[in-house]
Order: structure tokens, then C-alpha cells, then sequence
């Protein structure tokens, strides 16, 4: 961001005060260098919403700006390894109002973007406002279904193809604040110990809160920026969290235990309002979006950036003009440094497992993150179909590669002269009961069926799944197919985890069941006792 100069030749007359302006100009401080790294935001077209697109550029020039997405986009996060960007995706055609948090679910995108292979991957079909844990854990809120204007905040592990391999509930925010009308936009720190979110009620409570979950039923104000404080986050040390006040500017103030501050100015407005605040990953430099317009959803909204010292932030300086732009964050990092995702194949079934003798079958597959893919050995699109005739039973097998990577999958065919009925052999689970999160193997064999699932996810005729039940879950095979379909099932109860309770003068009180987060030690000792 140093600012050049090229000076012409120019009239003797003019010399004097050129060269005044130019001394004037080289004795203001220059702003610092921008980082290596990259800048995630969301942009679009003014006052079209749908429009909206995540977008990336790399620093410290500036240049080489992409859509990483499809459209219809907001709230997007960089991971802390710079691999994936995690954001929110409307799914309705059209206009949405993102604070119609129904209308959103959850996805991750590589830092490379789509195409060849690569893909906007679903994390979960309810869900918004993502954030980082230090570990890689993605959190992200998702609408209570049984309190209107609730949260339930969540948690989800991703493998390296950014396919989430389990998801957990962390908190309900009805649980402990059922008193306050809405929390909602609930943003986790780091390391997972508390949370900020955008709160709605009687006075004194509208703003964003921060939450302990140590002590999950104290509710202390953030900021309030006049009861119109939105848009919470936390730095990534979690010792403060920021949001954004509208004509007063971005906001900050303490985590818990760290001290009193809140509702203190962190970047003034520019213009009229200042809304969608980020931050970098080495907290080093603060970003915002500035408008004079009152839409801030969808309106002319501009990417401001300024160099924090402590909690003092410099001028700030326009990063990216034109049209609609917010939800900015920024990775700091080599971006040589990261690694491709690797490929995968996201699905690859047939229209049948079983066909009759002189039937067609169609194979279908989607991949992500390779850039070839072979069926059979012979090259294909990344994603596609094909229709066989079989003549005998057999095995198919799909290829995707990228580089030195490659992902392998084979399903068997079945070719009958005649009609066989469909039915399940075995179904079983590798435990009855387990603690919740734990890991339970299903298994299963099944003869002669078109197509089956299990609680709705595609399976083969045999094989084995994990799955990680957070609560008492029935899981129900059905097979379509010839006198079908049949079915089975098998339950698998989840007991809440065993928590070690420490005696403050030393050694161990008892061990309680029960989940620790969303719950204080208090109340843990209340329901032993």
C-alpha cells in the first residue's frame, strides 16, 4: 500500500509547488506493507443479493482476484491452515435475506476455488456464521427448531477433502438464555471456551453478548453500539471479540476473565455506517465494510483495511471498491505453502445393483479435486454418467487423480436371468450403547437389491459405516428392489460423557455423567449431589 509517484515534465512555473507537494507527501508515514497471504470476501452486485459470490485476492499486491463459488453466498471464514474457506449458502433461488437464518446451510470451499473436480462441499443443511477452532474444528450456528430465534451452535471435523466426518452439538442457547428473545450469529473463539452472539430483547440486552461456557448462564454485553450491535466476532488469541455498530463504528471489547472493556471504538466510520468487520489471522490487521447506504446486506458497500497496534488501529485505507462487499477475512501466510485438497469421489452408484439379463444400467459419479478421471480405464468427465448393458456380473472401477493422488472406488453389478427377490442378510451395529460422539461401526449384506440407504444416505449392497451419535439414534436400512422393499433396523442409545470432577483441596469427588459444554461446573455438582 506505499503509494508511488511518477513526475513529468512540467512547467517551471508549476516545479515550486510540485515538488512542495511531493516533500509534504513523503513526510506522512506510509501505512505498512500488506502481508503475504490472501483476502476471502463476499462480492456482488449492488442491490442484488443473489449476485453474491465468495471472492479471493492475493496480498501483498492485490492482484489476481477469483470467484471461488457458484453465487448466493455469505458470512465466509478462511481456516487457520488457509486450505478452506467456510461460508453460508442460500437454498432458494433469487433473493435472501441472510438474516433469515432457515434459508442457509453450511459449506467449505478449497482456497483454489471450483472446477476441474473441484466443489462447494455441504457441511450441514441448516447452518450459518461459521468459525474456526484451532485445531481445525469448524464451528457454525444452526437455527433451534423448538425456540424461534434460537441457536443450537455446532461442530464439525472435516477430512482433507472437506467432507465434514462428524458433526457434535456444542450449545443451546434456549438452555441457558431462554429469557432473551433472540441469540443468534453466534461466533466461537479458538479455543472454544466462550462465544459471542448477536442478542434481541427487553433494555439492556440487544446488542452481542459474550458467553462463558464455563459459566454458560451469566450473560454479559459485548457491545451494544446502541442496541443495534451485529455481526459479532473474536480475535484469533480469543481475547476480545469485535462487532459492528453501525453509525458508531467497529466495536471491541474483553473475553471473559480477561477484563471489563466493551462497547470501546475500534475503527470509526468513514462514511455514515460500518458493518462487517474481520480481522487476520495473525491479528495484526483489521478489516471493515463502509457505506453511507442503510443496506447493508446488498447495498454499495466498500472493504476498508487498517494496521492494528495493541488496540489501536490505524486510518483506515480502501482495499476494494465497487458494488456490494462484506464479510472480509483475511489469511496471512505463504500461499505457496498449501497444500492441493486431495482428489476424491464424492459419489459413484448405478441406477441398479441388479439387472436382468440384456437391461440397461447407468453409472453415475461426481469427484472433487482431480483433475482425471477413468472409468474402466477410459477417460471421462469429472462428473457424469454412462449407460452400460451388462452381460455378465461384474465389477466397475472409477479412478480420480490429481498430481501424484489418486482416489479408487469399485461396484459390483449383478446380472440375473430372471428376477430375484431383494433381502437384508445381516444389519448389525458394532454396539449397543456407547458414549455420545463415540465412534459405532454398522455393517450390513444384502442380496439382489436396485438401490438402498441407510437413514437416507446411499450404500452398497455390503459394506461398513462409522457414525458418531450425539443422542439415542435408530438407524434403518431399506432396500429397494424385486418384492420389495424390505427393511431393517438397529438402535444405539448415546449416554452423555463421564466428566472428572476435581475436590479444590486436592483428588477426585466423584465422576458425573453429564456434558460439560453448555453446562457450569456448578450445575454439574448441583445434579450429582
Amino acid at each position: 500500500m506505499s503509494q508511488r509517484f511518477q513526475i513529468e515534465k512540467v512547467e517551471p512555473a508549476l516545479g515550486a509547488a510540485v515538488a512542495g507537494l511531493l516533500i509534504a507527501l513523503l513526510c506522512v508515514p506510509a501505512a505498512a506493507e500488506l502481508p503475504q497471504g490472501f483476502l476471502v470476501w463476499i462480492r456482488g452486485e449492488e442491490g442484488r443479493a443473489e449476485t453474491r459470490k465468495v471472492h479471493r485476492m492475493t496480498l501483498p499486491d492485490k492482484d489476481e482476484v477469483v470467484a471461488l463459488t457458484t453465487g448466493q453466498d455469505v458470512e465466509c471464514q478462511v481456516s487457520p491452515d488457509g486450505r478452506w474457506v467456510a461460508f453460508a449458502k442460500a437454498k432458494i433461488s433469487g433473493e435472501a435475506d441472510y438474516h433469515q437464518f432457515k434459508l442457509w446451510s453450511l459449506y467449505v470451499v478449497s482456497i483454489f476455488g471450483v472446477g476441474q473436480g473441484a466443489q462447494e462441499v455441504l457441511v450441514d443443511v441448516d447452518g450459518y456464521w461459521p468459525s474456526w477452532g484451532k485445531d481445525g474444528q469448524l464451528y457454525y450456528s444452526k437455527p433451534d427448531p423448538d425456540r424461534q430465534g434460537h441457536t443450537i451452535i455446532m461442530m464439525a471435523q472435516l477430512d482433507d477433502s472437506g467432507r465434514a466426518l462428524s458433526r457434535a452439538e456444542v450449545f443451546r442457547t434456549a438452555d441457558h438464555h431462554g429469557g432473551v428473545t433472540e441469540m443468534n450469529e453466534c461466533f466461537m473463539s479458538p479455543g472454544g471456551d466462550w462465544f459471542a452472539a448477536r442478542t434481541r430483547g427487553s433494555s439492556g440486552v440487544s446488542g452481542v453478548a459474550r458467553i462463558d461456557l464455563e459459566n454458560p448462564d451469566d450473560f454479559v454485553l459485548l457491545g451494544q453500539a446502541g442496541n443495534v450491535g451485529c455481526m459479532p466476532g473474536v480475535a484469533p488469541s480469543g481475547a476480545w471479540g469485535y462487532l459492528a455498530g453501525r453509525e458508531k463504528g467497529i466495536l471491541w471489547g474483553e473475553a471473559p476473565g480477561e477484563g471489563s472493556e466493551a462497547d470501546a471504538q475500534l475503527i470509526p466510520p468513514v462514511l455514515k455506517y460500518a458493518y462487517h468487520p474481520g480481522i487476520s489471522t495473525d491479528e495484526r490487521w483489521f478489516l471493515s465494510a463502509q457505506s453511507d447506504e442503510d443496506d447493508h446486506n446488498a447495498g454499495a458497500y466498500d472493504i476498508y483495511v487498517s494496521e492494528l497496534s495493541g488496540m489501536k488501529a490505524s486510518t483506515p485505507e480502501p482495499m476494494v471498491e465497487g458494488g456490494f462487499n462484506g464479510w472480509p477475512h483475511m489469511w496471512v501466510g505463504d500461499p505457496a505453502a498449501i497444500p492441493a485438497p486431495s482428489p476424491s469421489i464424492v459419489r459413484f452408484f448405478p441406477s441398479s445393483f441388479t439387472v436382468v439379463t440384456g437391461e440397461d444400467v447407468i453409472l453415475e459419479w461426481q469427484t472433487a479435486f482431480a483433475d482425471t478421471v477413468q472409468l474402466e480405464g477410459e477417460e471421462v468427465e469429472t462428473s457424469g454418467e454412462q449407460t452400460l448393458a451388462p452381460a455378465q456380473t461384474g465389477t466397475f472401477t472409477l479412478v480420480a487423480a490429481s498430481g501424484d493422488s489418486e482416489a479408487q472406488e469399485a461396484l459390483e453389478i449383478a446380472v440375473v436371468d430372471a428376477p430375484q427377490p431383494v433381502a437384508i442378510s445381516s444389519f448389525a451395529a458394532s454396539a449397543a450403547s456407547v458414549t455420545a460422539g463415540e465412534t459405532v461401526t454398522l455393517s450390513w449384506e444384502v442380496d439382489y437389491p436396485y438401490t438402498l440407504d441407510i437413514n437416507g444416505r446411499e450404500v452398497e449392497p455390503s459394506g461398513v459405516l462409522e457414525v458418531n451419535p450425539s443422542a439415542d439414534t435408530t438407524y434403518t436400512l431399506t432396500a429397494q428392489g424385486h418384492g420389495g422393499p424390505v427393511s431393517a433396523s438397529v438402535a444405539v442409545e448415546a449416554e452423555p460423557p463421564m466428566v472428572d470432577l476435581l475436590d479444590p483441596r486436592g483428588g477426585c469427588l466423584c465422576r458425573a455423567q453429564a456434558p460439560m459444554a453448555g453446562r457450569s461446573l456448578l450445575s454439574v455438582l448441583l445434579a450429582v449431589f
